[in-house]
């Protein structure tokens, strides 16, 4: 988007059969061509059924009721280190202000363990180090539940948002004719489909993957929240907001946390 923004993208007019969404074209410059649900996700093996969180209220109360038992146990992202999680957490903090504020609250009572990206959260999750993960990317999600059956995913059903990777064509690009091609592919049923079968797992409209707690269709139930490709990701990485958002939320998440 900054580099859009800046003008070095150039406009592209995608193929009508490619039906995108208004949220996830921006001045077609930029496309969002996946549909990826931010997740909780948790160990089954010592998270019993009546824990398991469905909603960011839901993880509030259980940090609240058992304190001792996942003293240490919960995994995220730390915000400073991670683009994808600063992100998030400046989405759910407009989302929902009050819930995440009294989820922040929470979590640092519960000395999280904090990581700087998708794969080591999850790693974590599978080595036993935490219970549950929450703020993960469906697709990296699903991807490590496949290869542990011990890993149970919840989509959240007071809000869920939803990451959608982006897409350009530079105007600096040596072959601009084969990146036009490539985006339609991208943007098509079939590159779609491929998309989600072999690396995304979810799409927009369909059904959840196998496995996977949550409503079949995030949209038309109202839950989904997809974060806008547009100049509000512009926003949010402002350098005089971000240093503030970040402060606040070391002050809160760092009093106790486990490295």
């Amino acid at each position: 988007m900054r580099l859009a923004n800046d003008g070095c993208a150039q406009a592209h007019r995608p193929l009508p059969t490619s039906r995108i969404k208004d949220w996830a074209n921006w001045r077609d410059e930029v496309f969002g061509f996946t549909f990826e649900p931010v997740v909780f996700v948790y160990d089954r093996s010592k998270v019993p059924s009546e824990d398991v969180p469905d909603s960011h209220e839901a993880l509030v109360d259980l940090l609240r009721r058992n304190p001792l038992r996942y003293h240490g146990r919960i995994g995220t992202y730390d915000i400073e280190a991670s683009g994808v999680g600063y992100l998030l957490a400046f989405n759910d903090s407009r989302q929902a202000p009050t819930t995440y504020g009294r989820l922040i609250e929470s979590v640092s009572r519960a000395a999280p363990v904090i990581r700087c990206c998708n794969n080591e959260v999850l790693g974590e999750l599978s080595s036993g180090g935490v219970r549950i993960a929450y703020n993960v990317l469906g697709s990296y999600a699903y991807a490590a539940a496949r290869l542990d059956p011990d890993l149970g995913i919840v989509v959240p059903r007071d809000y869920t948002l939803i990451l959608s990777r982006g897409a350009m064509i530079p105007k600096t690009a040596a072959n601009p004719a084969l990146g036009q091609r490539f985006l339609d592919y991208l943007l098509s049923e079939r590159g779609r489909t491929v998309a989600r079968e072999k690396s995304f797992f979810f799409a927009e409209g369909k059904p959840m993957p196998p496995g996977v707690d949550g409503p079949d269709d995030l949209m038309a139930s109202g839950v989904g929240r997809p974060i806008r490709i547009g100049p509000s990701l512009l926003a949010a990485q402002d350098d005089i907001q971000r240093r503030h958002f970040i402060g606040d939320w070391k002050r809160l998440i760092r009093n106790d946390v486990k490295r």
